[in-house]
């Protein structure tokens, strides 16, 4: 019988056949979400396992954790397994959230295109999800476990104790007319939602000069107005548009660095661009004049 289990063992070799044992791949340690998103560095990619609460969409959402309610990671499902998949569409069709337990890929700041000047890149930092606000990502591989979010969670308070999730908005602009004239600031404002809708925008902050509030309180109202949260969200919130000027003067038209935190607020910085003196039809660079419009920017005196 032993020489019969031997010849047994030996025939694959001997007609040339490779072996192969096969093992389950080693399950990821769990370490805390609120770990991950503070220690994440730039371009870092590593196995997890974390639990947290996921809210939003089902193949695209948003985790967080109670430790850290102010931080959140962008989630992306690409299952390998269908265990408890349809348990947790259930529960976020009904409750809009779960409480879960996630294995995957968790992926800390991205890195800056290296096509982009030195200067752009030092300043920088692509996020993940919508408009880039994450400064993390979770990619899910597999759903370990699925529970309803208690009563007494943080995660169940109302809107007025924490900030909603951005669904949906529009790409902000810097107005091309305060860029010229180099306006500058911040607009608070006041938000209420209904309904997953921007029903009502009020103006807590005072820009000095009626430019400012012509030129950056408009478009901000306008933006604001295409932000659209999940059906059940309501409630009052804060938002605080920041609209900068930074970097090196550019004869060319370029879109404004966009940056949407967390909390929802909201950094605009666009490039100087340099003031032009038109002669008929041409146009040429000139370095002491500005754009101008009647009543916000003075003409070049005469010499």
């Amino acid at each position: 019988m032993k020489a019969q289990r031997k010849i047994l063992w030996l025939l694959p070799l001997l007609l040339g056949v490779n072996v192969q044992v096969c093992t389950a791949a080693p399950t990821p340690e769990k370490v805390p979400l609120c770990d991950l998103q503070r220690t994440a560095k730039q371009g870092e990619q590593r196995s997890v396992r974390v639990d947290g609460v996921y809210s939003d969409g089902f193949e695209m959402g948003v985790l967080t954790d109670a430790a850290c309610p102010s931080e959140h990671t962008w989630v992306e499902l690409d299952l390998q397994s269908i265990t408890n998949k349809e348990m947790l569409r259930s529960m976020l069709d009904t409750a809009g959230k779960a409480e879960v337990v996630f294995e995957g890929e968790f992926y800390g700041p991205g890195v800056p295109d290296p096509k982009l000047p030195e200067a752009i890149k030092k300043s920088y930092q692509p996020g993940w999800g919508h408009l880039g606000a994450f400064r993390t990502k979770l990619v899910v591989h597999a759903i370990q476990s699925v529970e309803p979010v208690p009563a007494d969670h943080p995660a169940s308070a109302d809107l007025s104790q924490q900030v909603p999730i951005l669904q949906a908005a529009e790409q902000p602009k810097y107005p091309p007319i305060a860029k010229a004239a180099h306006i500058t600031g911040k607009v608070i404002v006041r938000v209420t939602v209904k309904d997953g809708l921007v029903v009502r925008t009020d103006i807590l902050s005072v820009i000095d000069g009626k430019a400012g509030q012509r030129f950056l309180e408009t478009p901000t109202v306008e933006n604001l107005k295409t932000w659209r949260f999940a059906a059940d969200v309501n409630g009052e919130f804060p938002v605080t548009y920041s609209y900068s000027i930074a970097g090196d003067e550019t004869d060319n038209l370029t879109n404004p660095r966009v940056e949407m935190l967390p909390s929802l607020d909201v950094n605009i910085t666009a490039r100087p661009v340099k003031p032009t003196v038109n002669y008929g039809a041409q146009s040429v660079p000139a370095t002491e004049t500005l754009a101008h419009e009647s009543g916000h920017v003075d003409p070049p005196k005469p010499q």
